[in-house]
Parts: C-alpha cells; sequence; structure tokens
C-alpha cells in the first residue's frame, strides 16, 4: 500500500505521484475551454418564445435547411445573407421566428453552432457538434455538404425500407383475412 503512492521511471529513483502531478501542473498549465453549465443552456432556452421550444423539423426541412446553407454558403454569402433568403423563401410562421432568432442571435455575436445548441429540438446535437467542429476548422462548407449528403441517404435508405415491407404486409393480410373468412364461412 504505501508503494501505491510512488511511481517507478525506468533508470530514475522512485517518485510520488502527487508531487510529480502537482509539478506539472504548476509548470504546464492547461488551458480548458470554459464550460456552459446545463443551467446556462437551459436559462437560455427557457428565454426563446414558447413555440420555438416546441418546434421540431422534419427530415426534408433538415435537408433543405442544410442544402440550401450549403449552397448559399458555397456561392460566398454570409451567414446572416442565407439565414435571411432562407427566411423569405419559407411559408412557415413558426420557422420564418426560427430564422429571425437565429439571425438576433447571430447578430450578438453567437456562431451557427452555439445558435442550433439553442433548439435542440430542431436540430440534433450531433449535428450541432459537427457545424461547430466545421465553424472552427473552416471547413463549414464541407460540413454543410456531408451533413445535407448523410440525411438524404438516410432518408433513401428508409424509403428502400418502407417501400420493402410492403409487399410482404399486404401478403399477411391478405392471409389473415383469408383465414378469417375460411374460420368464419367454412367452419
Amino acid at each position: 500500500m504505501f508503494f501505491s503512492k510512488f511511481k517507478k521511471n525506468k533508470g530514475q529513483a522512485p517518485v510520488s505521484t502527487e508531487v510529480s502531478n502537482a509539478q506539472n501542473v504548476e509548470s504546464n498549465p492547461i488551458v480548458t475551454p470554459p464550460v456552459t453549465s446545463a443551467k446556462k443552456e437551459d436559462e437560455k432556452t427557457k428565454k426563446l418564445p414558447f413555440l420555438l421550444r416546441i418546434l421540431s423539423f422534419s427530415n426534408k426541412e433538415l435537408i433543405f435547411f442544410y442544402g440550401q446553407m450549403d449552397t448559399l454558403i458555397e456561392s460566398g454569402m454570409t451567414l446572416i445573407d442565407s439565414l435571411l433568403i432562407m427566411q423569405a423563401q419559407t411559408k412557415k410562421k413558426s420557422i420564418k421566428k426560427l430564422y429571425d432568432e437565429m439571425i438576433h442571435h447571430i447578430n450578438g455575436g453567437m456562431s451557427l453552432a452555439e445558435t442550433m445548441y439553442l433548439f435542440p429540438r430542431v436540430f440534433p446535437t450531433v449535428q450541432s457538434a459537427l457545424i461547430e467542429a466545421g465553424e472552427k476548422s473552416g471547413n463549414l462548407k464541407n460540413v454543410l455538404s456531408q451533413i445535407s449528403e448523410e440525411l438524404e441517404g438516410h432518408q433513401d435508405f428508409l424509403r428502400k425500407i418502407k417501400g420493402a415491407m410492403f409487399y410482404p404486409v399486404v401478403l399477411i393480410v391478405l392471409a389473415l383475412t383469408m383465414v378469417t373468412g375460411m374460420m368464419i364461412f367454412v367452419i
């Protein structure tokens, strides 16, 4: 037990891990990014209008959002201008209000990803994290196109699954109908 506090290094005398860790912290301070607590995020989300807190996008709307953002950003437009164009194109009032809130937060100094984190029902956290990585690395265009392609591929896969399941379901329903008819009329 006494020796568990010591760390053996090859060719060196045993050194206490407590002392060496304390020296490492003093000599090499680790700079960590500020951690936003869940309470702060909840407070920001609670300040949003009720309709925006319960708003959610369908898969088609997400594909449209990421596809349009990809096209507009790739053509050299700013985030604000892209969102303004998308806001003008949409017909739903709730989505227009969402774009308005996003524009307001981005004008206030937040990044696109931080703004998307405020709307977890609209933008899944994984997608917001990908956008954040794209913004930090300077590859936002690539990330937007990859998310759009991934969502389109997922939607095509679901469509194929539904199409493949249609025929067996029809056969099962017909078989059950025939068996029920035989049980009622024959027996």
